[in-house]
């Protein structure tokens, strides 16, 4: 792995594709934990 940018963050911050894999492995953990907003509790 690298430290080119792969991907951004919905606030914009730049991810290498080790940050990436961090970032996506955490929130499967927090979708996996109950963590999340529906999207009938958005609307």
């Amino acid at each position: 792995m690298n430290n080119k940018t792969v991907a951004f963050t919905v606030s914009g911050k730049p991810l290498t594709e080790k940050q990436y894999v961090q970032h996506i492995e955490n929130i499967s953990k927090n979708v996996k934990n109950g963590n999340f907003i529906s999207h009938e509790d958005v609307l």
